[in-house]
């Protein structure tokens, strides 16, 4: 008896095998391909999406560091600057969610006058002007610096949010503004489908060679899908030449979801 129930088990095992290994074959064909995009650390690969056999270097893949341009200070009082760097962001696949900086104004000496910490964001391959206003200073500057501690960066596919849609719809410039001020007054839409908590937009007067006589930041709050609004700046002492253009760069935080949303 038992001799025939093991003769039995060798005919079911050898039966149930074939099944066993196609069923198997089958499942391990239905899974998707390991790919250098799938964010999984598989086929050899260095790091996750790159390197090894398949893959391109990690070396490649690493983004690039944030490109300076120029920073200047501005006299905007007495005593009082204010400071624009110009930065761009050169990678295409990856955005900078968190760029610490920090800006010191220097004396003759290269001694301290003053400093200030700060945080801005890029899009990938965005150009965009960083301003701090109203640094109060005991001693005339002489030299800018602008250094960078940290960047968290962020792959493009992961950016929800790639145009903020808001358009310059009028730049208006007074030489005799808010009390005999200069002012600039822009008007903006927000075209977009999307309402937005915080829309920092930053206000450049150009001369006619480009070179930035003035400079401003503001942020606008919870800005509605069609609304139509307006910034103003005001400067208190008088541009020694009328602005030949006026850049407006209005920007939303698309690295942060609590900073646009559908409305219900």
């Amino acid at each position: 008896m038992e001799w025939r129930l093991q003769q039995q088990l060798k005919i079911f095992a050898l039966l149930f095998i074939p099944f066993l290994g196609l069923g198997a074959f089958i499942i391990w064909k239905s899974l998707p391909a390991p790919t250098c995009f799938d964010g999984k650390l598989n086929q050899q690969e260095e790091k996750i999406d790159c390197g090894g056999p398949y893959c391109a270097s990690c070396k490649i893949l690493a983004p690039q560091d944030i490109n300076q341009h120029w920073i200047k200070f501005l006299p905007s009082g007495k005593d009082i600057y204010d400071v624009v760097v110009e930065l761009t962001n050169p990678n295409f696949d990856h955005g900078a969610a968190k760029i610490d900086y920090e800006i010191k104004l220097l004396d003759a000496n290269l001694l301290p006058v003053a400093s200030r910490r700060g945080s801005t964001f890029l899009l990938p391959q965005q150009t965009r002007h960083v301003v701090e206003v109203s640094f109060s200073l005991v001693r005339v500057p002489k030299f800018a610096d602008f250094s960078v501690s940290n960047i968290e960066w962020v792959k493009r596919e992961s950016i929800a949010l790639m145009d903020s849609e808001i358009i310059t719809t009028k730049r208006e410039f007074l030489s005799q503004g808010s009390n005999g001020r200069p002012k600039i007054t822009v008007e903006m839409s927000n075209f977009s489908p999307y309402k937005y908590s915080n829309v920092l937009t930053n206000i450049l007067a150009l001369d006619d060679k480009g070179n930035v006589l003035a400079a401003s930041r503001h942020i606008s709050h919870n800005i509605d899908p069609d609304e139509n609004f307006s910034v103003e700046a005001v400067w208190n002492t008088p541009f020694l030449v009328e602005p030949a253009s006026i850049v407006v760069e209005p920007a939303v935080n698309a690295f942060d979801p609590r900073e646009f949303s559908l409305p219900k």
